[in-house]
């Protein structure tokens, strides 16, 4: 566990998207998929259909599109009864649309659970494994990295990063003998442009219209460079040389700097997923190609954060990126605005005269560790600064900081309100169980006052060692409590309600086993303070179909035969 040297507030609101925590997808309907060409097969009992055409996807309440997508269709345990679980990679241009949101990405990831049929409307299916194509490769490795990992022998699923249910990694060794040197191959197409010769006698070209160069680094990672116009510097000096800039790879594999005006994009996509890909936009940038270092002037940055594929959104003037490894980066940025929306004047905002940053993949259970320092920096909330800090500085991890999440509002029931989630472990200074996830909520409603809460969430699974059959368990808890010295306002025409005491709260735990020879459990107990507490603190979960009661329920399947009791 690492402890900030100075300034919490500003690391805690920039680690934020990395941290919230995972949830059960939603249960839809139906599913509808279109595509030109399809390929399906099974894989370890799994329903594989890989779409290499352009695809939209659609669900009841979210609907979906991408250049090429892989979708895995599975029944697991568990999960909601006469239900799928979907998995859908979507890679290329991927577009997802849920409500009056949209998030768009070179890769999305989306899980969620169907009741109904999968309908597909193609011209042409074929019943061939695919596994062995590009596109395969890389929507596994992003199912692998953000998405759920089934485990087929016990139905179970583990959870994407942050959560602690992932595997732990094994710890990176260093190697011994020295590395290979990693080659670099760059690719260069222009639409309008010319050669010239510059003093030191080296061939550079000019380009008017139409720049784009592609850098492969090593076996996989890929960097795309575009602009209107700019100027590619190589190292070639001879006049024959010249000659081969359209057809031969010399030209190529001379190119040493590229200077890039005019809706300047820089987009990086790692080797093997361990970081999401990140987008660079700007007026002007300078990229040296040798040490992928780079120079960017009114440059945005856009990335996503491979946990709970939040996006996170750098605004600077000027930015420096001072080196990008596979396992780790380096900026420098000045005059910075770090938010989690897309707008250019965000609800919150953290805003900096001078910043830099250092992430380190350590291949520990810790995962990316970023070190950061900052001067002169503001809260701003819609623009407006609401509090100043000379200096913010520290280290902090993927996973081991203790704040996970703060939510600062105001409305008429509560108020002026501070929310905020905190990692029980973390708190604690220990490193959570693989198998367990428990958090606890510290807030204040100024027409209210102060609440609290614990949520958990837990799984594992075994081997039984009289019949050698799989068991495997899961459960969550939910508590919220409230000194609550206000009233509940219900909306429409209802009367405000007085509560009863001013102690309010709820508590629900939940709990499903399976058991050897066919046998299921699943237990359920809750408890409410008071009639109007849910709909007034939780109005989603008030209004759900679930009930909020005390029950056991105990079931034998086997065949076409089940016994059970409630």
């Amino acid at each position: 566990m690492h402890r900030l040297r100075q300034g919490i507030l500003l690391s805690a609101i920039a680690v934020l998207p990395g941290l919230c925590a995972a949830q059960q997808p939603p249960v839809s309907d139906t599913i509808s998929i279109s595509s030109e060409v399809a390929s399906t097969w099974q894989e370890n009992g799994t329903n594989v259909i890989a779409f290499s055409s352009p695809v939209q996807i659609e669900l009841d309440s979210a609907k979906m599109s991408a250049d090429g997508a892989v979708i895995w269709v599975s029944n697991p345990r568990g999960i909601v009864p006469d239900s799928r679980y979907v998995e859908i990679a979507l890679i290329g241009n991927a577009t997802l649309e849920h409500g009056t949101a949209r998030r768009t990405g070179d890769r999305l990831f989306v899980t969620a659970q169907v009741r109904g049929s999968i309908r597909m409307d193609t011209r042409e299916r074929l019943t061939q494994d695919a596994s062995d194509s590009e596109l395969f490769d890389v929507a596994s490795a992003l199912r692998d990295q953000i998405g759920f990992s089934l485990r087929t022998e016990t139905g179970q699923w583990r959870m994407p990063r942050p959560s602690p249910f992932v595997e732990q990694p094994q710890v990176r060794r260093i190697p011994t003998t020295p590395a290979e040197p990693v080659q670099t191959q760059v690719n260069l197409q222009v639409e309008k442009g010319y050669r010239i010769r510059l003093p030191d006698e080296t061939i550079a070209v000019v380009v008017d219209q139409g720049l784009k160069v592609t850098i492969r680094t090593g076996e996989g990672q890929l960097t795309h460079l575009s602009a209107q116009r700019g100027v590619v510097f190589t190292t070639l000096k001879d006049i024959s040389a010249e000659e081969e800039m359209e057809s031969g790879s010399r030209f190529h594999d001379s190119i040493e700097a590229v200077y890039l005006e005019g809706d300047v994009r820089i987009v990086t996509i790692p080797k093997d997923g361990s970081r999401p890909d990140s987008r660079l936009e700007a007026n002007e940038a300078f990229y040296e190609v040798a040490t992928d270092r780079a120079v960017l002037t009114n440059a945005v940055m856009h990335t996503i954060d491979p946990g709970s594929q939040v996006p996170i959104v750098v605004r600077a003037s000027t930015l420096k990126q001072l080196s990008k490894e596979p396992d780790r980066a380096e900026y420098r940025v000045r005059n910075t605005t770090l938010t989690t929306s897309s707008f250019l004047t965000p609800s919150y905002s953290i805003a900096a005269e001078k910043a830099y940053v250092r992430q380190v993949d350590r291949g520990d259970w810790f995962g990316t560790r970023t070190s950061f320092s900052s001067t002169h920096n503001t809260l701003r909330l819609f623009g407006v600064p609401v509090l100043w800090l000379p200096y913010v500085g520290g280290t902090i991890t993927e996973r081991g900081f203790p704040l996970r999440g703060v939510e600062i509002g105001s409305n008429g029931s509560f108020g002026f309100f501070t929310k905020t989630e905190w990692g029980l472990f973390e708190s604690m200074g220990r490193v959570p169980p693989r198998d367990v996830d428990a958090s606890f909520n510290v807030d204040y409603l100024s027409k209210r006052g102060p609440a609290f809460g614990i949520d958990a969430n837990y799984r594992g699974s075994s081997i039984s060692d009289t019949t050698g059959e799989p068991e495997s368990y899961f459960g969550k808890l939910r508590s919220y409590f409230v000194y609550d010295e206000g009233e509940d306002d219900l909306g429409g025409n209802r009367r405000d309600v007085n509560p009863p005491d001013f102690m309010r709260g709820r508590l629900r735990w939940e709990h499903q086993q399976f058991l050897p020879d066919n046998w299921q459990v699943q237990l359920r107990t809750s408890w409410i303070s008071d009639a109007t507490f849910l709909e007034e603190y939780f109005p989603s979960e008030f209004r759900s179909i679930e009930p909020q009661e005390t029950s056991a329920y105990i079931k034998r399947q086997w065949n076409t035969e089940a016994v059970y009791l409630l």
